[in-house]
């Protein structure tokens, strides 16, 4: 009997034992599994050479893995190796995912960023195998360069080869092209020729090798224009003055050069005008017209005499008198004036007095001429 009491008290205590703290201070082995229906804790270190897995079942659930105090607190993990999701990584401090990365806050990258290549070495770079896409609107800090080491200057752009624009685009400052940068905003500086393949306009004023002018729709040069192909002037066309604001019109305070014909209207086209100033002539002396029934065919009232100074005159130029020269008797007339020969102008006196014979002598006759 006394056997038996013992027995059935060492089982009791067991039974106690199990529902009640337990403090082991040696190592517990089991051969299954250790099934808690509470909390485990630890205040070592807790070592685990298979999978860790949560959910409730020992098959892999999607469910959470949180690590922290109390619900609504927060604690540090740390990986001394890399971080695999749904691709196992053996690099020390890699993260590797086989599917997206989202953030769903601001993030960054303490060294470089690599896509779709090794990552650079370079601090706040970013090294892509393929395009750069942007939904939306995006800035750069600092520089951008492609195709080239980038720039240090913030704000500044570098490229090795073409800028092409799919749709439009605008500089909030200035533009240079092959020179530096203009602080004038809205100002364009190129080192090089401005080529347009298709139509251009300016919204002000366009000026070449000058001072922009602050007059829209009007044009400054400082040296020639040169046209290689048909123009159009819409208005009028001031050379050496002030605009004209006669549509159609053409004003010039000096000589106006034409190297091929000018035709007026529909009328025979002219190659050459000349303005050569005057000519030297000595008219001989004139008697006076006679008096007879005709009125005009007494001998000695016409004479013929000649320059020989008129530059440019040719066989083929049309003479024309512009005005009466010094020392001009008025009783004499000029009856023709042509040429027939290289930079000379014949000429024909009259003297229509009745009764007084006249020598007028050399003269400087004023004449212009056409071709």
């Amino acid at each position: 009997m006394i056997f038996i009491a013992l027995v059935i008290g060492f089982v009791a205590a067991i039974g106690f034992s199990a529902y009640a703290a337990t403090t082991i201070s040696t190592n517990v082995t089991t051969g299954g599994d250790v099934y808690a229906t509470s909390t485990i804790q630890a205040t070592g270190n807790l070592v685990g050479y298979g999978d860790v897995l949560a959910g409730g079942t020992t098959t892999a659930t999607v469910t959470g893995f949180n690590l922290g105090g109390v619900a609504g607190t927060h604690a540090d993990a740390y990986l001394s190796g890399g971080l695999g999701v749904g691709n196992a990584t053996t690099t020390d401090g890699s993260i590797e995912a086989n599917a997206d990365l989202v953030v769903y806050d601001d993030g960054w990258i303490k060294s470089g960023l690599g896509i779709g290549t090794s990552a650079t070495s370079t601090a706040g770079s970013a090294n892509l195998s393929a395009d750069l896409v942007s939904a939306d609107d995006g800035w750069f800090q600092g520089g951008f360069a492609v195709g080239t080491a980038a720039t240090s200057t913030a704000g500044s752009a570098n490229l090795s080869a073409d800028l092409v624009a799919a749709d439009d685009g605008w500089f909030q400052g200035g533009l240079s092209i092959g020179t530096s940068a203009t602080s004038t905003a809205g100002s364009a500086s190129l080192s090089a020729d401005l080529v347009a393949a298709d139509d251009g306009w300016f919204q002000g004023g366009f000026a070449v090798g000058t001072a922009a002018t602050s007059t829209a729709g009007s044009a400054n040069f400082s040296a020639d224009i040169v046209v290689a192909d048909d123009a159009f002037v819409q208005g009028g066309l001031a050379v050496g003055t002030t605009a004209t604001t006669t549509a159609g019109a053409i004003d010039t305070t000096g000589n106006v050069h034409i190297g091929g014909n000018l035709q007026l209207s529909t009328g025979t086209a002219i190659n050459k005008i000349l303005f050569s100033g005057t000519c030297t002539v000595n008219p001989p002396a004139l008697a006076a017209m006679g008096n007879d029934a005709t009125g005009d065919t007494a001998v000695g009232d016409t004479s013929h005499a000649a320059c020989t100074d008129a530059t440019d005159v040719s066989a083929s130029t049309y003479v024309f008198l512009s005005g009466a020269p010094a020392g001009w008797n008025n009783n004499v007339i000029i009856v023709n004036a042509s040429s027939t020969d290289t930079n000379t102008i014949n000429f024909v006196f009259k003297n229509t007095s009745t009764t007084t014979a006249i020598n007028i002598g050399s003269l400087s006759i004023p004449w212009f001429a056409i071709q």
